[in-house]
């Protein structure tokens, strides 16, 4: 009994990952719920069928059955439970409530909100130094840009100046450009707006008429003066085809529409590997509508990271209440004895508690990778105890 139910209860902690809507998560849980399953069938019927065929070895074991099940406490685990049940169990039990109350008392203020925001503790403090990190920051100082712009894709051209200024108004909206340092559309590279443009061509069209009523009157260097700045007569609106082949290429895609990249370039000194920032930077986006109402497609680093942050906030009580419920049920079937249950359960409740609490007095907060063992813990902790 005890094997396959550590099997299920761990395999089952595993698989309490399947929960969670994250797909790195829910694949996890199910490669390490049916390792675990696999990895009992392998032990207890293949293992055992192998052996009795290369080695026929049953009587050996028949023989170590028998010494195991006239000294049960066989082992270290049993001496030490021995010794402990001989000496002093009343200070364990003790010193285990002690324990207990300490990790409570932090539980609360923890609880509250226990997920790291920084994510810059999470990485390879050698990249910083000499790698891909250092390198990085190199970049920024050169090209005076904090990596690449995030991008958002309208369905055409046409849609792209009032999502632009639609992704100004959200910032603006967070507390006044705060995140994002200027949006980019194909305008830009056409001279401005078309209204913008129609300006620009009206006074252009002004000052060439200033010009041409005093022209006749101009000599020498004045008349060469105006004839250098006079505006010529082929003005007119620039279009996408007018740009440079690599300049247009980046505006391009390959169904042949143009236009329809939206670049917002954050703000110098904002850091995507600040939680918050990452979260707000994503409302940002998410508030970008098109004229149907779908949000903005985009994509960046922010993006991703939010909707990590925001999966193990959702998935990690669910996945965790899984795992509770699936050894509460496991352990009641197996043993179906009231103390054995409260003696299995209190034991692995207790690792939980002090796990979490441990990490409350440590400042030790969870994120995206670490999570997981709080259910783990709890499916893997029924196998010492049963």
């Amino acid at each position: 009994n005890g094997t396959w139910l550590a099997s299920l209860a761990a395999g089952g902690a595993y698989g309490c990952l399947l929960v969670t809507s994250f797909r790195g998560f829910s694949e996890f849980g199910l490669i390490g719920g049916l390792g675990m399953v696999a990895s009992w069938v392998a032990a207890f019927l293949v293992m055992p069928a192998s052996i009795s065929v290369v080695d026929r070895i049953e009587a050996r074991r028949r023989h170590r059955a028998a010494v195991a099940a006239a000294r049960p406490n066989a082992g270290f685990g049993g001496d030490v439970a021995a010794l402990i049940g001989r000496t002093a169990p009343g200070a364990v039990v003790a010193v285990a409530a002690a324990l207990a109350v300490a990790a409570i008392v932090r539980l609360p203020s923890y609880l509250t909100d226990p997920w790291e925001y920084n994510f810059s503790r999470l990485t390879s403090q050698a990249s910083k130094r000499s790698g891909a990190g250092a390198w990085s920051d190199k970049a920024t100082e050169v090209t005076g840009v904090r990596g690449a712009p995030v991008l958002l894709l309208v369905d055409d051209l046409s849609q792209a100046l009032a999502v632009a200024e639609q992704v100004e108004q959200a910032d603006v909206a967070l507390g006044g450009n705060r995140y994002v340092e200027r949006v980019e559309t194909l305008y830009d590279y056409l001279g401005g707006p078309p209204a913008v443009v129609a300006k620009k061509l009206e006074l252009l069209a002004e000052i060439r008429r200033h010009i041409d009523a005093v022209r006749q009157r101009l000599e020498g260097d004045d008349a060469r003066v105006a004839d250098e700045w006079r505006p010529p007569e082929r003005l007119r609106p620039l279009t996408p085809q007018d740009l440079p082949p690599l300049l247009r290429e980046l505006w391009s895609e390959r169904d042949g529409r143009v236009g329809t990249p939206v670049l917002a370039y954050l703000t110098r000194g904002v850091s995507q590997s600040n939680g918050a920032n990452i979260l707000a930077i994503t409302s940002i986006l998410e508030a970008v509508k098109l004229p149907d109402g779908r949000v903005v497609p985009n994509a960046s680093r922010a993006t991703i990271f939010a909707a990590v942050i925001r999966s193990i906030a959702r998935d990690a009580p669910r996945a965790t209440l899984a795992a509770f419920v699936l050894i509460v049920a496991l352990t009641v079937l197996v043993t179906r004895r009231v103390v054995a249950s409260l003696s299995v359960l209190g034991s692995v409740l207790l690792a939980t508690l002090l796990t979490v609490g441990g990490a409350a007095w440590l400042g030790v907060r969870l994120n995206f990778l670490n999570f997981i063992a709080i259910p783990l813990t709890l499916g893997l902790g029924v196998e010492y105890a049963i």
